[in-house]
C-alpha cells in the first residue's frame, strides 16, 4: 500500500521517522512531504496530491496544531480534511502532553471520524512504531474481503430503489451500500426479535425517527431481509445480511383534512427526510457492524410515483397553497436514482456530513423534476 504520513513536521522528525520504519517493515511506499521533490505547485498543492495518490493516510497528532493557511486550517488539518472522504485514515494521538487548544479541537474532529480500531494513543517514537506495526496490520486485516468496489455499490444502490415501484404513493427512497461487500449479520442475527425490536424502537422514538411516534411497526424476514414497516405512515426499513440498507419515507407531508392545499413536493421537507433517514442509516450499520468491516458508503435517492406533482420551497408553498406547477420533464418518465460524484464516501460521513449530502442530493432530486 501508499501510506501517506501526516504531521506538523518541526519537532516530531524522529515520530515520522517511526512511522516510516512502522510502513516500510510491511513492505509498504511511504508518501511524505520530506521525499517530494521541486514542483511548480506549491507545497501544500503537492502534499494534498499526497493525500489522493495514497491508499491509506496516518495521521499523527501531538502537541502542536501547526501554522493556519489561506483556509484558517493547518496543512496536517487540511490533509486530513482531504483524507476523510477519500480515504481511510489511522489516527495515533500523543498522550501525556500539554497540547493547543486548536489541537485539542482537531484531535476531537479526527477521531469522531475514524474507527475505534483505527485510532490509537502513543507516547514516544518506540511507542508509536510499534502501535502503527500493528494498526497497519489490523487494517491489511480488514481488506480480506476485498476492496469497496464502487461499481457494484451503485448497481446494488438502483437495485434497492428498483425493488420498491410496489410501493404506489409518492415516497423518499434512501438507499446505503456499504463495501467491501461481505456479511455483516448472521441469518440467525437478522431473524432475531431483539433486533427487530431494537430498530422499531429507534425508528419511531430515537434521534434519527423515521417513523411517526403515533402507530405501531410490524417486522418480519423474507428471504435475507429483515424488513420493519409503519403501515399508518407508509414508511419502511429493509435491512440484509450485508448490511445494505433501504429506507422509505412518505415524498409529501400530511395533509389537514379540511384543508384545501394541494400536495406537493416541499423541498425542505425532503432534504429534511434524507438527514434523518442517513443518520438512521448510520446508527443502524453501529448497531450491527460495531468493529466497521463496512468502511465505505454509497448512497443513492429517488422521488418514486410522485410524477404529477410539483416541487416548490417552503416560501413558495406558502405563498401559493393551491397552485402548483409540475415540469413536463417530471410527468414523462419515472425518476431514476440519484448520487453523488464521486459516489463513494467514508462511512462516518453518514453521522459527520449527513446535512451537506442531504443538500446536495436534494439539489439533484430538484433537477431530476426540471426544477
Amino acid at each position: 500500500m501508499k501510506v501517506f504520513i501526516s504531521s506538523v513536521i518541526a519537532g516530531f522528525e524522529a515520530h515520522r521517522d517511526a512511522t516510516v520504519q512502522a510502513a516500510r517493515s510491511l513492505g509498504h511506499q511511504v508518501i511524505r512531504a520530506e521525499d517530494f521533490g521541486a514542483s511548480p505547485a506549491s507545497p501544500q498543492q503537492v502534499c494534498l496530491q499526497g493525500v489522493r495518490d495514497a491508499d491509506v493516510v496516518v495521521l499523527l497528532l501531538g502537541a502542536r496544531y501547526g501554522s493556519p493557511q489561506a483556509s484558517g486550517l493547518s496543512p496536517t488539518h487540511e490533509e486530513f480534511r482531504e483524507a476523510r472522504d477519500l480515504r481511510p485514515v489511522l489516527v495515533f494521538v500523543q498522550k501525556g502532553i500539554a497540547r493547543e487548544a486548536k489541537q485539542e479541537e482537531f484531535i476531537s474532529e479526527a477521531r469522531s471520524w475514524s474507527t475505534g480500531n483505527y485510532t490509537a494513543d502513543f507516547t514516544t517514537p518506540d511507542d508509536l512504531r510499534m502501535v502503527m506495526t500493528r494498526a497497519l496490520h489490523q487494517y491489511e486485516l480488514s481488506l480480506a474481503a476485498g476492496s469497496a468496489d464502487v461499481s457494484d455499490m451503485l448497481t446494488r444502490a438502483n437495485q434497492l430503489i428498483a425493488s420498491a415501484h410496489a410501493v404506489h404513493s409518492p415516497n423518499l427512497c434512501l438507499a446505503i451500500v456499504g463495501g467491501p461487500n461481505q456479511q455483516v449479520i448472521r441469518p440467525s442475527e437478522l431473524s432475531d426479535a431483539v433486533l427487530s425490536n431494537v430498530l422499531k424502537r429507534e425508528a419511531q422514538f430515537g434521534p434519527f425517527a423515521i417513523f411517526d411516534d403515533e402507530h405501531g411497526a410490524a417486522a418480519t424476514v423474507l428471504d435475507s431481509d429483515l424488513i420493519v414497516s409503519q403501515a399508518a405512515s407508509q414508511s419502511s426499513l429493509v435491512l440484509n445480511e450485508s448490511g445494505t440498507i433501504r429506507i422509505i419515507q412518505p415524498a409529501v407531508r400530511k395533509r389537514n383534512a379540511l384543508a384545501a392545499e394541494l400536495s406537493a413536493l416541499i423541498e425542505e421537507d425532503i432534504m429534511s427526510r434524507l438527514v434523518r433517514g442517513m443518520g438512521f442509516a448510520g446508527w443502524t450499520l453501529e448497531k450491527i457492524d460495531p468493529l466497521h468491516r463496512i468502511t465505505d458508503i454509497v448512497v443513492a435517492a429517488a422521488i418514486l410515483q410522485a410524477n404529477y406533482l410539483g416541487w416548490q420551497t417552503q416560501s413558495e408553498h406558502a405563498a401559493s397553497p393551491h397552485m402548483t406547477s409540475i415540469s413536463p420533464r417530471s410527468m414523462t418518465a419515472e425518476q431514476v436514482p440519484v448520487h453523488l460524484t464521486p459516489a463513494r464516501l467514508n462511512r462516518a460521513a453518514l453521522i459527520h456530513d449527513s446535512a451537506r449530502i442531504a443538500e446536495d442530493l436534494t439539489v439533484l432530486l430538484r433537477r431530476s423534476f426540471g426544477r
